[in-house]
């Protein structure tokens, strides 16, 4: 794993969820998802990468049972956001 830059955390009702980027600097950022479940032991959320299709993870928000993603591509500044119902998904 590369150096990660974290942007965002949001407690909802599976825990926490962080989002960010992993190596920034080197113009290949790739999505970053982290879990915990008492905000001190963090997992990585696999799927992250493939879920944001080559966007930066800049923001995460929770509400209504979703959690809420959003960030850009890193090489043209395309908005998008992903909706996570769970972790897990």
């Amino acid at each position: 794993m590369g150096e990660l830059e974290l942007r965002g955390v949001i407690a909802g009702d599976a825990g926490y969820i962080a989002v960010g980027y992993e190596d920034p600097e080197k113009g290949a950022a790739s999505a970053v998802a982290l879990h915990s479940e008492d905000g001190v032991t963090w997992e990585r959320i696999d799927a992250a990468s493939e879920l944001f299709g080559g966007f930066q993870a800049e923001s995460i928000a929770f509400g209504g049972g979703i959690y809420v993603a959003v960030g850009f591509n890193f090489d043209d500044g395309t908005p998008g956001a992903v909706w996570i119902g769970t972790p897990s998904s």
